[in-house]
């Protein structure tokens, strides 16, 4: 009975610091395009920051133009995320459906 008291207890505290479907979702979104790069600023001609392949992940900061502010997650441990300009055309939405639908 213990047993099942701390697993209820560990269930109902990943419940409730769950972020909502609306929050897991929201900006989020997927590049399309082969040779996608961010840059330092909203210009192709601008320094590049890291080339983003197809399938990255990418949170969506800013919208200005052409052009997306977005936040890029580093995959070595310890590594701060990433920032830079990338172009919307190159960019599709994690989840295209209303974000209320998310479970």
């Amino acid at each position: 009975m213990a047993i099942g008291i701390i697993g209820l207890i560990a269930t109902s505290a990943f419940g409730f610091l769950r972020p909502t479907g609306t929050d897991r979702v929201k900006d989020i979104a997927v590049v399309t395009i082969k040779d996608t790069r961010a840059y330092s600023a909203a210009a192709h001609t601008a320094s590049e920051v890291i080339e983003l392949p197809p399938g990255s992940q990418v949170r969506i900061l800013d919208t200005r133009g052409a052009w997306n502010y977005v936040e890029i997650p580093r995959t070595s441990e310890g590594a701060d995320v990433l920032r830079g300009w990338v172009d919307s055309q190159s960019l599709a939405p994690l989840w295209p459906w209303d974000p209320a639908v998310v479970p």
